[in-house]
């Protein structure tokens, strides 16, 4: 493709169409260890959550087992054999449990992607301008506070910066990767080839890159006209867990550099 004239925004000059740029990363383990970080992300979130789960169902387990009859050793006083809870209907129970923790999975897959969500189809400034209306303010986000309430930790912190900085594009550290969401996840793919990360807990876009690949992949969206945000961890997963005395912790992050 060559390159021609694009339109600018009023009273600037034209950007320059640009080929696309393709930058893949040939390092396989690094692709691994980006995945094993988001997993590990919303694997602390859920950690405490699952071993309560597991508590109770241990407990729970632990009573039918007292109460289980297999065989005909309890006997009433009519002679009669009886089991006071069935092999069947403790199965059962398992078999709910199950369904009930997938259904919970789900809901908060579906929490998170917020693709269809009104302001996210028809994005509004925080005065409630609406985009291409005059007045409009393209560096703010209104972001409704029921909405980031539902979200896990984690993107409720992005939600939170991305709205206050909605004119550029987010490198979100998470350990030692940059990731970028929704939005920004599909300029990733487009501008830099960057492919999609697959996740069985998250639906949502979202790609990354390791690191010490900051300046590479900050140039190439620069250079396409955009704006980079770089947010950085404040503080150590252990400091984090000190901070707020409990075993897992939010990071505090901010933004670095622009």
């Amino acid at each position: 493709e060559g390159e021609g004239e694009g339109e600018g925004e009023e009273g600037q000059p034209p950007l320059k169409k640009r080929r696309r740029l393709v930058i893949k990363e040939s390092d396989e383990e690094d692709n691994n260890k980006e995945n094993k970080e988001w997993k590990e992300l919303e694997q602390g979130e859920e950690e405490q959550e699952e071993e309560k789960e597991k508590e109770e169902e241990e407990e729970e387990d632990n009573k039918n087992e007292e109460k289980a009859v297999d065989t005909l050793n309890d006997i009433d006083k009519f002679g009669c054999g009886k089991t006071l809870i069935k092999r069947e209907e403790k199965e059962k129970e398992k078999e709910k449990k199950k369904k009930r923790k997938k259904d919970n999975e789900k809901i908060k897959e579906d929490v998170n992607d917020v693709r269809n969500k009104e302001w996210y189809k028809n994005p509004r400034d925080k005065n409630g301008i609406k985009k291409g209306e005059e007045g409009y303010n393209p560096k703010t986000l209104l972001v409704p506070k029921r909405d980031l309430d539902e979200l896990t930790p984690a993107q409720k912190q992005y939600w939170e910066i991305k709205s206050d900085h909605f004119d550029g594009v987010l490198f979100f550290k998470i350990g030692k990767f940059y990731e970028l969401f929704f939005m920004d996840a599909e300029l990733g793919n487009e501008i830099c080839g960057l492919e999609m990360v697959k996740s069985k807990k998250e639906a949502i876009p979202h790609v990354g890159f390791p690191e010490n690949s900051f300046a590479k992949y900050a140039d190439a969206f620069v250079n396409y006209g955009h704006k980079v945000y770089r947010i950085e961890q404040m503080e150590t997963p252990e400091e984090a867990k000190k901070r707020i005395n409990k075993s897992t912790a939010l990071l505090q992050r901010t933004i670095c550099q622009v």
